[in-house]
């Protein structure tokens, strides 16, 4: 029988990582945040929409890291040039963000960060046209404030794309690439187990 040391040097590696792993987590905060607001896309044609999120942060000392899903809704209008629809509302964009922000807490009550997310975009006509609107990766900042227990104001501001196709009878088919960068003003609830 041969001896594999490279076989037991790996798994105590395991071992000593999930003993890690429980200690950090004995030593942190798992949070727990609900937040709703409301934003604004800036973009000629997009409505304001209002923001609601769902998320779990894993925070030790002055450091955090912060997964959850979002949804925001809003009317698109249509800003073609000399058709019949020009301002007309094409429909409603509803979207599902999944994203991820690391954090920095420079003192108790106040955060700043960054992170990313995935649009993942669901489009509902007004009127008898086929639309494409692809799903889209955001990247994000972010600003808090806990101003009471539990309680806190969160600002963000997102970067991203949006890529629109429509096939209008008998316009043809308009392409439209545009940012659907936009801020957010959040207030939020927490939670700490």
């Amino acid at each position: 029988m041969k001896y594999d040391i490279v076989g037991e040097l790996f798994i105590a590696a395991v071992v000593a990582f999930c003993i890690m792993c429980l200690v950090a987590v004995a030593h942190a905060d798992n949070l727990i945040h609900v937040k709703g607001g409301g934003g604004d896309i800036l973009c000629e044609g997009a409505d304001s929409t209002p923001v609601v999120e769902v998320s779990y942060e894993y925070k030790d000392r002055n450091f955090g890291a912060e997964v959850g899903i979002g949804g925001l809704s809003m009317i698109l209008h249509d800003t073609q040039v000399e058709t019949p629809y020009t301002g007309k509302a094409m429909g409603r964009l509803n979207v599902v963000n999944y994203f991820t922000t690391l954090k920095y807490y420079p003192t108790k009550d106040l955060y700043i960060g960054g992170g990313l997310g995935y649009y993942d975009m669901f489009f509902v006509e007004n009127y008898n046209q086929q639309s494409d609107i692809d799903d889209e990766w955001e990247y994000h900042v972010v600003a808090g404030w806990e101003f009471t227990p539990n309680w806190f104001l969160e600002g963000k501001y997102t970067f991203a794309d949006i890529d629109v196709e429509s096939n209008i009878f008998p316009e043809g088919i308009l392409e439209q690439h545009s940012r659907l960068n936009s801020y957010q003003v959040l207030i939020g609830r927490t939670w700490e187990f």
